[in-house]
């Protein structure tokens, strides 16, 4: 197809139909069909033709080109085919007698393979078992089939299924933040806010997580007037996302507003505090949680559980001294 004008291209076809092409770094169009793959030579104008490999693995269904150069060929019973030049090297079995649909690079140097049998992450473009990751439906996908396959923009990967839709799906990435303040504490708590910052409790602070406009990560220490709740534990409770609730080592609860300041770090504006032995019982809170009322959930040691209307500061339950642990 040239232009708006389509040109006829004879296409000498040993057997079927073509089922995948691409072009190699040496400018050679590769062409995929029922048992055979044909090589068409922009110099010489001529077609090459030969097997997939020794043993014929049905057929070609996809066809690409690997960061090194390679050919990799995949095949209708789960067989990935790797040619240097003209010549098969390498065969990876990743599903059994189930077609491969296609590879898709990440960009970040893995593949992806679409199946008939699920979904597969080739970490580092690696074949070797230790590097490949099988996504079916005991661990997360809504149908074993993966047809059509996107990597978006944000590298998030869309699928197209049989029956269950356009699913898409977001690998998760492990980041490692090296976060002060930290270093002895056995429980900490972190949220989640509507923008989609991440807080972190330490002894002395708060924590702002975020990543910035450009993808990259970046974060801020914000200081509390008081030590947050004892030595080796922090409890906050995410308010809906625009505000969060602290305990302090004195017991007592705080409300902070969250107010995001453009680039730099968001504003946290105290709205309210709740006094321990006066607004609930007198105890260490071990766990803060805001209900979809807007109720405070606290579980207090040695004490139970307590439910508190923050705007009215009353105190709506408290567990009966019979259900109570040591622990909460």
């Amino acid at each position: 197809l040239r232009g708006d004008s389509l040109l006829p291209f004879p296409c000498p076809l040993p057997r079927g139909g073509v089922s995948a092409i691409t072009q190699s770094r040496a400018g050679e169009i590769w062409i995929g069909s029922n048992e055979n793959i044909g090589i068409y030579s922009l110099r010489t104008r001529g077609f090459k033709w030969f097997s997939i490999d020794s043993t014929g693995h049905n057929y070609v269904t996809g066809l690409h080109l690997d960061r090194g150069g390679d050919m990799l060929a995949s095949t209708s019973d789960g067989v990935i085919v790797r040619y240097q030049g003209h010549v098969p090297v390498e065969q990876y079995r990743l599903a059994e007698h189930r077609a491969i649909h296609g590879l898709l690079d990440d960009g970040r140097g893995n593949f992806w393979a679409t199946s008939s049998a699920g979904l597969f992450l080739i970490k580092h473009q690696d074949f070797r078992k230790e590097n490949v990751v099988h996504y079916h439906v005991q661990n997360g996908l809504p149908e074993e089939y993966s047809g059509p396959a996107l990597i978006d923009r944000e590298g998030n990967l869309w699928l197209g299924t049989l029956s269950k839709g356009l699913i898409r799906l977001a690998e998760p990435e492990l980041v490692r933040l090296q976060l002060d303040d930290l270093e002895r504490f056995y429980n900490i708590d972190a949220v989640e806010d509507n923008g989609g910052r991440l807080w972190v409790g330490a002894l002395h602070g708060l924590w702002e997580v975020r990543r910035d406009t450009t993808g990259a990560w970046e974060k801020f220490y914000h200081r509390c007037p008081a030590p947050l709740n004892g030595e080796h534990y922090v409890s906050m409770a995410d308010d809906h996302g625009i505000a969060l609730w602290l305990a302090d080592a004195a017991g007592d609860i705080s409300k902070l507003s969250i107010i995001p300041d453009g680039d730099g770090p968001s504003l946290l504006k105290p709205e309210c505090t709740l006094v321990g032995g006066k607004d609930f019982p007198k105890g260490t809170p071990l766990c803060l949680m805001v209900d979809a009322q807007g109720r405070l959930w606290c579980g207090l040691h040695s004490v139970g559980i307590a439910v508190i209307d923050p705007n009215t500061r009353k105190l709506l339950a408290l567990t009966p001294p019979e259900t109570r642990t040591t622990g909460t």
